[in-house]
């Protein structure tokens, strides 16, 4: 089986911008605007699906604290939620 590729980042519409507006903790106002820029961003951006799954791969089996920023147009948070929702659906379809 061919290995995943991982997105084509030169179509990102975060390419080229500071990275670390994507890493902001969201503790004060100008952290919480910065996140729903980062979030605005990856809404208009053509590999968001891409680079979601990106991150799925690489935070396959991690927790809540190794997952870091907004990845994919979701936060941390969301795609640990998003994990567990994923591996409630493969157990309940393994158990089909």
């Amino acid at each position: 089986m061919t290995p995943p590729q991982g997105p084509d980042w030169a179509k990102a519409a975060c390419r080229g911008m500071d990275v670390d507006l994507w890493f902001r903790t969201g503790r004060t106002p100008a952290d919480q605007a910065d996140t729903r820029f980062a979030l605005a961003t990856c809404t208009r951006c053509q590999i968001r699906i891409e680079c979601l799954e990106d991150a799925m791969r690489e935070e396959e089996g991690k927790g809540y604290q190794m997952r870091y920023g907004i990845r994919g147009g979701l936060t941390k948070g969301q795609r640990h939620h998003l994990a567990a929702s994923r591996r409630k659906a493969a157990r309940a379809a393994a158990a089909a």
